[in-house]
Order: structure tokens, then sequence, then C-alpha cells
């Protein structure tokens, strides 16, 4: 069994670009009212690309606007560039029946890239930089026909969701050509400078931020213990550190993803920190955005009863002051 202090290192690594970007708009200022209840308007959604035609996320079709800008790893690419499996962020807007709507800006980040050094086929799992990823029979390959065709080293992109300990479940794994090059990896800066020149991502990685004289995205911009970063960078065996090429602060990179008071927002991911507040009333974090499910809530595939962590659910509301935070006040909770 893992050590609580293990458990909690761990999970600081699950809070990456969106839900921290929900986390630091839930502690700023609010936008204004845009939409609302039951109805259509701007707003956030967060998932898996489940169809194309229009892009699917979280069971709206989104047609793409001629204008939209869509991004791949920080890569301005086309639509077709995007693949069934790949975790996206996008904003839009959501049409009054709900199941349609139009994507003006997409944007989706694989939790990390590099060579396979653990391959565990009983499990079902591989590691990459450290970081824990399983695969099950809804996981989408590409390069590779499943995981009894990935080796050691062989070098993976792959898309998830954190579980309640901080792995990842995948939904898309591409074996990439090659057999080095630069990594990277998405995490929460902890313990800068403990170790001169270096911190930790995710709570297990060494980073090194000096050897390599990394820039820093965006231009002029630092970062420093709690802050959100993607890092691409070479991990060296001898000293057992990762060291930075490249450090891009996701919260600044991802700002037209926060959303404002009142509009829409869809997640999708693992179900943490489930508490009953009061008799049917619950907070929980989904991929570690902050959610309220109450009597206004409807479930599908389950009951209030079937909340707890580590379920996979889909959570949609309205994004909402409560007291002195922002939260998604769920309208429907969709289990997976």
């Amino acid at each position: 069994m893992r050590s609580n202090a293990m458990f909690k290192r761990k999970t600081l690594a699950a809070f990456l670009a969106l839900p921290v970007l929900f986390f630091l708009a839930g502690c700023g200022e609010s936008g204004s009212l845009v939409a609302g209840g039951g109805t259509g308007g701007t707003g956030i959604s967060a998932g898996v690309i489940t169809g194309f035609g229009s892009v699917i996320v979280n069971d709206v079709e989104f047609t793409v606007s001629p204008g939209a800008v869509i991004r791949l790893n920080d890569n301005v690419v086309l639509e077709s560039d995007l693949r069934v499996g790949m975790i996206v962020k996008l904003r839009g807007t959501f049409n009054a029946d709900r199941i349609t709507g139009t994507a003006d800006s997409i944007e989706a980040e694989s939790n990390v890239q590099g060579g396979i050094s653990v391959l565990d086929l009983g499990e079902g799992s591989f590691s990459v930089l450290g970081l824990k990823t399983f695969v099950d029979n809804q996981t989408i390959y590409s390069g590779v026909s499943g995981l009894n065709d990935l080796q050691l080293n062989d070098v993976v992109r792959v898309f998830g969701f954190r579980d309640f300990l901080g792995d990842i479940r995948a939904t898309f794994v591409e074996r990439l050509s090659g057999s080095g090059g630069e990594e990277e990896i998405f995490g929460i800066v902890t313990d800068k400078d403990v170790i001169p020149n270096t911190f930790m991502l995710g709570g297990f990685l060494l980073v090194d931020y000096v050897i390599r004289n990394p820039e820093i995205e965006p231009t002029g911009s630092s970062f420093d213990n709690g802050d959100p970063v993607e890092v691409e960078g070479v991990f060296n065996v001898g000293t057992g550190r990762f060291e930075a090429t490249g450090i891009e602060r996701e919260d600044i990179e991802d700002s037209e993803f926060i959303p404002l008071e009142g509009e829409k927002v869809e997640v999708e991911g693992f179900a943490s920190d489930v508490t009953e507040i009061a008799p049917g009333i619950f907070t929980l974090s989904v991929d570690g955005v902050p959610v309220r499910a109450d009597a206004g809530t409807s479930y599908e595939g389950g009951t209030s009863a079937d909340l707890r962590d580590n379920i996979r659910m889909e959570a949609e509301g309205v994004w909402t002051m409560i007291g002195v935070d922002l939260v998604l006040v769920a309208e429907k909770i969709e289990f997976e």
C-alpha cells in the first residue's frame, strides 16, 4: 500500500492543464453571466474525442468554426490531425438542444511523451519518465496494434485521464518513429531549489532547469512552486535527472480556456474527494475540477449513491459562485 505522503505527492500531478485553470478561475475574479440553466451559451468542454463529422466531445457534436484555431501539443494543426481518443479542451458555443454546438478553439495535449522504461503486460501497464500508464479495451492505438506490440524504449505519446492515485488511464497511445529525441511531460512544480537548480515535477521526476538553458514560455514569464508546467527535455540516465530544454506555463498559455461565471462547463474524468456535506449534497472533483451535486442534479447510469472516488464520470452544468469559490454546479452526472 502506498503511504499517505506518497499519495499526496502523486496526486499533485493530477492537477494539470485545464483542471489547474479551473481552480485558478475559482480563486480569481469572475466574468459576466453569459449562460445558464438548460439553455445554450458559451462555455468549455473537456474530455475525450469520441467521433468526427463534427468533433464529438462529451456527447456534444461541435462544428468547427471557419476561424477556429486547433492546436496539438502547442502546434497549430488541422481538424484532420486530431484522433478519436485524444483528450481535448474546447471553447465554443453550446446550442439550446444541448447536443450540438460550435467550437471556436480546440487544444489537444498529451500527458507524456518519451521512451518506455517499464513494461508490464500482465498488469496492462507501462511507464514513461516514471509516470505509470494503464491501458484497457477502450484504449485507442496509433502506430502499433496494442500493448503486446510495444517494447522497452519505444517512444510513445500518451493521452488519458489521471486516476485517484495520479496514474494515467490511457485513452490514446501513439508509437512514434525513432528511438530517442526530446521527451515531454506535464506536472506541478514542487520543491524548487531544495536541490539547487532543480524542481520536482508531479512529486516523482527531478528536473534540472539550468544545465540546458531552457527557454521559458510565454517569453518573460517565470515559474515557482504550485505552477502547472509542460517540460520538454532529455532524461539523463546517469544522473537520474530530466534536463529541461523548454518550460511552458500552462496556466498562462491556455488562459482562453478559463471559464467565466455563468458559462456552461462539461468535464470528463475520474472523481476524487467525494464528500457528502449535507443530505443529498455532495462536493467532489472530476479530473481536478471542483463539482457540486445537489437536488437539482440528475444522474445517468447510476445514482448519487454511486458517487465515490476513482469512478470515471462526466459532469455538466454551470460555472457558479458559491461562497467565495467558483465551482461546476452539476445539472447532470453521467457514470461511464
